[in-house]
This record gives structure tokens, sequence and C-alpha cells, in this order.
């Protein structure tokens, strides 16, 4: 039997939903980053070293190396571009409210239907109906919290992954 298509989906499974809802992030499980190396230097003011061939004082710099995600926008990746097609109106335009409004460096979305209506003026039903094809299309997960979503940082990200990854990836201290 073929697979089924991505708008088959969205539209047979985007009706009103009670999606399971999360403590944590479900998607930084399965997050593959691959990360750039950054280097510079840092001039550190008031000190200064002696060149060794020449004897004349110069300013004492220090190096650093660092993994960068490479910008601070909010970014559409692949993975998420993929599924923009299959949106239906109403998803697009919560996508786009979404996208519009995210904090930079944070995997958590507060969406209300009062802000999206009252910035868009769309209807109540129109930001549903979005909202569920966003959570179908797993761009979005509902946390424990009413009107808290998590992101998808695989589909889109306002700022430097591997910081947020790194954050919610640190080990816990035993007492």
């Amino acid at each position: 039997m073929p697979e089924p298509t991505r708008r088959k989906i969205i539209t047979e499974e985007a009706a009103p939903v009670k999606a399971q809802k999360y403590a944590t992030n479900p998607f930084l499980e399965s997050l593959v980053l691959v990360p750039k190396r950054k280097a510079g230097k840092v001039q550190l003011h008031g000190l200064s070293v002696v060149h060794s061939e020449t004897g004349q004082m110069e300013p004492a710099y220090h190096a650093y190396s660092r993994l960068d995600d490479t910008a601070t926008f909010t970014k559409l990746f692949r993975e998420g571009l993929a599924w923009l097609p299959y949106l239906n109106a109403p998803g697009l335009k919560v996508f786009v409210y979404l996208c519009n409004n995210m904090r930079p460096g944070n995997s958590v979305a507060w969406l209300t239907h009062a802000e999206y209506s009252a910035e868009t003026g769309n209807t109540k039903a129109s930001y549903y109906t979005g909202l569920n094809e966003l959570i179908v299309a797993n761009f979005l997960a509902p946390s424990n919290q009413k009107g808290f979503y998590f992101v998808n940082p695989a589909f889109i990200f306002n700022g430097n992954r591997l910081a947020m990854r790194h954050e919610f990836t640190k080990p816990v201290k035993s007492r």
C-alpha cells in the first residue's frame, strides 16, 4: 500500500485532535546538529607582550575557539520547509504569526487566539484549525501549560540551536 501524502496526513489528522501534552520539548531528543567551529581573538587591555624577534611591546591577545550555529535569525530548515506546501491557509497564517513572534533562543512559544486575532484579524476557528495543522505536521507540540507550545528546532528556530541544545542537556547534579 502506498504511503499517504503529507497533504492527506494533515487533512485527515488535523481535525481537532486531543494532542499529548509534554513537560519537556519532545523534539530535542532527535535533533541532529552540524556545528561549525568559530575562532577569534580578544585583546587583553592593559596587558602587553614583548615580541621575541624585535623586542617591541605589543598588545596581548587571548585566542578562542567555540562551536557556533552560524546565524541568529529565525531560520526555516529544510525539514520544515518540506511541510509548508501541505499546510492549508489557516496553518500557513498561524505559522507566519509564530515565526514573527518567536523569542530569540527559546524553543517555547506563547500562542493565544486573542493575541493572534488582534494582530492578524483572523477568527478563533482559523487559529485553532491552523494550530492543529502545525501540531500534526510536528512544527509544534503542546506543553503541560495552557498557551505554551514547544517549537521543533529541526524545523524553525530563532537563535543559536547549539546553545539551546546545550542548555537543555546539562547533566543534573546529584546531592
